[in-house]
Formats: structure tokens, sequence, C-alpha cells
């Protein structure tokens, strides 16, 4: 490797030595890796795209947070939408109640009046027979054509007096049931109020689980916004690691001519794809993974002669290829077996097309038993799909 490429490697470790770190990747580990670059530098490209996931994931999780704190707004909107309507009914539920009470208040005002006026009047009128006394009735005695007309004299007197006394009475009484009345509207009044407080209460604390929902809302947008300007820093990183890969594999193959002849099947018996090469999710998938029932522990054949250039058995869980296999078919052509459960070959050993190196598994990045298949030109990863041809 030329002084420029270590001088590119050296300004990666010191901008991105934080990622890596963070993925179990040492210095010193990145700078032995210069020393083998092929295998190693696939590690630290794997790692990085490990983080990138790992963001990805999170930008993707975030958003259906946001989205639910946006449905959650909606609900709180349309809640307080109704509450605000409700308050404006019992508003106009108490305007129309203390207009019933001034019109009640209104007609007790002129009934007082009335029996004000009323018993004014009974009471002139008891005390002036009381001042006539006995030449008062001497006097509707004397003064009277007949027994006829003084029954009739002193039974007029007698209505007047119960006429006055029930007007009184039935003044008194209506009186008494208007109060009753606005009584019982002012508790209704009362009543409508305090539900009118509720509701307001109820009102202020949607506001403010809305307020809180918004702030979460911006945070999330934040922190979106920090995660994708880590993905493009990651995408930045991995571009220069690729051509760190693609200088390291050029100076491999410059010497060794493509081996030629047909690729075959990786997988005897075999044949389901359970992801294909291509763009998901906002990141490459850069080969295909066969898949199947029972096929743990299989055996894997080489897709095309060629020299082993990496042997990878220490693995992580959760973590890259897990254990693969690299082998070099000479002009820049190079294959890479992932998530195996064992391995056959040692780096330096010549395979023939069809012999088997490995065995189907579910280390590393895996989320069940595969066979993770990749072909690189020069370092750049191709669609395998081109190349071999599904039995």
């Amino acid at each position: 490797m030329n002084n420029k490429t270590l001088k590119k490697c050296s300004t990666f470790l010191l901008i991105f030595s934080v990622v890596i770190s963070s993925f179990g990747v040492s210095i010193s580990d990145y700078k032995s890796a210069l020393a083998h670059p092929i295998g190693e530098l696939q590690d630290q490209y794997d790692g990085v795209e490990e983080a990138q996931k790992l963001i990805e994931s999170k930008i993707v999780k975030s958003e259906e947070e946001k989205q639910l704190e946006l449905k959650k707004q909606q609900d709180i909107n349309f809640q307080i939408s109704r509450i605000q309507s409700e308050i404006v009914r019992l508003e106009k539920e108490i305007d129309r109640i203390e207009d019933n009470i001034k019109k009640l208040e209104q007609e007790i005002l002129v009934l007082e009046d009335e029996i004000e006026s009323k018993y004014e009047l009974y009471k002139l009128r008891l005390k002036a027979h009381h001042m006539s006394g006995d030449s008062g009735f001497l006097d509707i005695l004397f003064n009277s054509t007949g027994l006829g007309d003084l029954f009739r004299r002193v039974e007029s007197i007698v209505k007047i007096k119960d006429y006055d006394k029930r007007l009184i009475k039935d003044l008194m009484e209506t009186k008494e049931k208007i109060e009753l009345s606005k009584s019982k509207i002012e508790d209704e009044k009362k009543s409508i109020e305090r539900n009118r407080i509720e509701v307001e209460k109820n009102k202020r604390s949607l506001e403010e689980a809305l307020k809180h929902s918004q702030e979460n809302v911006s945070n999330i947008s934040r922190i979106q916004a920090e995660h994708r300007f880590s993905v493009e820093q990651l995408e930045a990183q991995k571009a220069q690691i690729e051509n760190e890969i693609y200088e390291a594999l050029k100076e491999a193959d410059q010497n060794m001519d493509f081996i030629g002849g047909d690729w075959i099947w990786p997988v005897p018996g075999y044949n389901y794809i359970s992801s294909h090469y291509g763009w998901r999710d906002g990141y490459l998938h850069k080969g295909t993974d066969i898949a199947g029932s029972g096929i743990h522990g299989k055996p894997i054949v080489a897709i095309n002669s060629g020299k082993v250039i990496k042997v990878e058995k220490n693995h992580r869980p959760g973590y890259s290829y897990g254990m693969y296999v690299m082998v070099d078919h000479g002009g820049g052509y190079v294959s890479l077996y992932g998530h195996m459960s064992g391995i056959d070959v040692n780096v330096g050993d010549w395979v023939k097309r069809g012999q088997p190196i490995g065995k189907v598994g579910n280390t590393g990045w895996s989320t069940g038993p595969h066979l993770h298949l990749e072909i690189r030109v020069n370092g750049t990863a191709q669609n395998p799909m081109n190349y071999i041809k599904r039995p």
C-alpha cells in the first residue's frame, strides 16, 4: 500500500475512531488492518455499515414515534375542539338561565309591589271598620230598607274582607312559587358553572398534553436530523473504506488473471432466496441470501475456482459477516461467503469450482440460518444473480 493510501487511512482513523471503537475495534486493530488490507478493511467496512444500520433503525423507530405523536396531536386537537364546543354550549345555557333569573326577579318585584299595595288597602279597610265600631253597624241597620238589604250589606263587607285576605294569600303563594323556581334555576346555574369549570380544566390538561407532544415531535425531529447527519458521515466513511478495499484488491489481484469458466450455485439442494441484492431501507444489501428449512450446517461450495485470501473464524454474535471466507478468482473477481457455522479452508489454499469450503450458519449479523453470498469486481459489489443461476 502506497504512502497516499496510508495517509488516507490515518485521516479516516482520527475522524471516526469513536464510531469504530463502539463496535469493538481499537486503533491498534485498525493499524494492523493496513498490513492485511482485504480482510481487515472489510471488517472495518462491516463495522461502519452496522453502525449505519443501527442509526438508520433509530431513524425508522423515531419516525414511528413521531407519527404516533402526530396522531396523538390530532386526537388531542379533536378533543379540544369538542370541549370548546361544549364550553360554548354551557356558556349559552348559563346566559339563558341568567335571562330567566332576571325575568323571575322582575316578576317577584312586581308581585312584591302588588302584595304591598293590597296589604296597605286591606289595613286601611280594617282600620276604617274598626273606627266605625257599633255606630257603623247601626248606620247599616237603620239605613237598610229591610232585613234582606241588611243581610246583603253585611255580607258585602265580609266578602270584601275575605277577598282581600284571599288575594294577598294568592299573591304570597305565587311569589313563593316564583322564588322556588328562581332557587331551582340558580342551583341549575351553579351546577352548569361547576361543569364548565371542570370542562375548562380538562381543556387546559389537553392543551398541556398537546404542548408536550409538540415538544416531543420537535425533539424527535432534531434527533432525526442528527442521526441523518451521522448517516451521511458514515456513508462518507464507507466510501473511503470502499476505496481502500478497491486499492487493496487491485494490489492483490494484479498478477492473477480471471480463472474463467461458469459460476455455480453455492448451496447444493437449496435455492430459496430470502433476500436479494439491492437497496432497502436506505442501505445497499450487497449480496444474495440463500436460506431454507434445514439449511443450517449444509455444505457451501466455491462458486468458481480461486485462491482463499481471507478466513474469519473469530466472530461476535450480531456483528458483521460472522464467520466468513473470501476467494480471489483473479481479474479483480472476489467472492465472499458470510454467516458460516464452520470453515474447511485456510488462507492461501487453492479451491476448485464446487469444492466444499464450509457450512451454512447463523453467525454475525443474521436473523436465521442462511448464506450471504457476495461477488465483488475490483472491490465493487455486484449482483450475484448476474453471475450464478438458481437451479
